[in-house]
């Protein structure tokens, strides 16, 4: 998991005024920290040349201090992971470099054609980068996401808004987040895959500042072409091939203080025999910064993958169905028009909480069916032949991964570069 120092409201008005004013202190601290590095970095961004053939991708994440540190936890996915590969393999003439301060994944990394950096070097290619590929907003971070001054950044984002954010949460809000609003993203341009996310993403980013590029998300290039880009076999290394159906439980981010988990010993046994009678197995990848899921037990068909594979988009290529709660990875999935299974176990909650979505979560909204309660849940694994091939919900697939993706080629890495006019294409 990596790991982000995250204080709540809750926290901040805890009873022990020492504590309260210590942590917001250090928050301040935090703060300031990455605001001087940003002024530093903007006055250098005018000094320092720009190498015209190197091109700066940086995943999810944020630099721990002090930053030479090697940070272990740091994954390698995400937009930026594609563009890179296909950056690699076919704009020769260009040096392809990857933030990963994560020195375990260099030679993965090297073996695909990309040069990994991290440290010092990581911010020297910042400012030397004819372009800057990232997926994430957060300038109380030092990365390339909060850079302002003499650079051109691309927010390739990380996935199709379902719930509201931005503007658009208007309520729960934490202080800190009312803090962010208050800086506007410095983006050149921003991908989106679809209408509604280059109506939201306008709001997001500024109100007709960032230049919105609906092109699709590189990420999901590897569903049309798995050989191009797969840099694991994921089959072979989770033994996958023994089992008739493989399926995936997914869930989404949820704060730290919220965390909540869907099973318990006693469900995750009953799910556990309905897969063992079909010989099916359940992966579970957690979410990288909110795992919740307490396995007290090993289970013969049920696996938690999290801490064996960063990329979820190598799964996706893998599975036979997918079942998640309030993820946006329902609309990448879609595109592979297989079955979901949606599990809102904490639908009230996670709204009190999270906030509302951009339309209603409801199944003739969705690309999957709703599972109500345990029982269902278990209903579900036992009929799933039946669900696969119902025409039903393939049709409801189809239409929701038509609507949710302007374009469904797998050539979105191609069309990006193509815009930025890099490469002979």
């Amino acid at each position: 998991m990596i790991k982000n120092y995250q204080i709540t409201d809750k926290e901040l008005l805890g009873t022990n005024a020492f504590v309260r004013w210590g942590k917001t202190l250090i928050i301040f601290g935090l703060l300031f920290r990455n605001l001087l590095i940003k002024l530093i970095l903007f006055l250098l961004s005018y000094i320092v040349l720009k190498d015209e053939k190197t091109l700066f991708f940086s995943s999810v994440g944020n630099y721990n201090f002090p930053i030479w540190r090697n940070e272990e936890d740091f994954q390698f996915k995400e937009n930026p992971k594609y563009l890179a590969i296909y950056s690699a393999k076919k704009l020769k003439e260009y040096r392809t470099v990857f933030h990963v301060p994560n020195t375990k994944l260099f030679g993965k990394i090297r073996d695909l054609g990309i040069e990994p950096t991290r440290g010092f070097a990581a911010f020297w290619y910042m400012l030397r980068a004819k372009y800057l590929f990232v997926d994430n907003n957060n300038f109380f971070n030092p990365n390339a996401s909060f850079l302002i001054g003499n650079f051109k950044i691309v927010q390739c984002w990380h996935g199709t808004p379902l719930k509201n954010m931005g503007e658009d949460k208007k309520y729960n809000l934490s202080w800190l987040e009312k803090v962010k609003k208050v800086e506007r993203p410095k983006f050149d341009c921003a991908l989106s895959s679809c209408l509604h996310s280059t109506t939201v993403y306008k709001k997001l980013f500024g109100n007709g500042s960032v230049d919105i590029l609906e092109l699709g998300y590189p990420r999901n290039d590897i569903l049309f072409d798995r050989g191009f880009f797969g840099t694991e076999d994921v089959v072979k290394t989770l033994s996958l091939d023994k089992f008739s159906r493989t399926l995936l439980y997914a869930p989404t981010f949820r704060r730290l203080d919220k965390a909540v988990n869907p099973f318990d010993n006693s469900f995750l046994t009953k799910i556990n025999e309905a897969l063992k009678q079909n010989n099916y197995v359940l992966l579970v990848k957690q979410h990288p910064y909110a795992g919740s899921i307490n396995f007290g037990e090993d289970y013969s068909n049920i696996a938690d993958i999290s801490a064996k594979t960063d990329d979820i988009q190598e799964l996706f290529v893998n599975i036979d169905v997918l079942i998640t709660d309030y993820s946006a990875c329902i609309f990448d999935f879609s595109l592979t028009e297989k079955l979901q299974l949606l599990y809102p176990f904490d639908m009230e909650e996670y709204r009190k909480d999270r906030g509302d979505f951009y339309f209603d979560y409801c199944q003739e909204n969705l690309p999957g069916l709703i599972i109500s309660d345990k029982d269902g849940f278990i209903q579900k694994i036992e009929q799933l032949e039946l669900l696969i091939e119902d025409k039903s919900t393939k049709d409801r697939i189809r239409e929701f991964k038509n609507r949710f993706n302007t374009y469904t080629d797998g050539n979105s890495c191609e069309r990006l570069f193509q815009y930025l006019k890099l490469g002979d294409m």
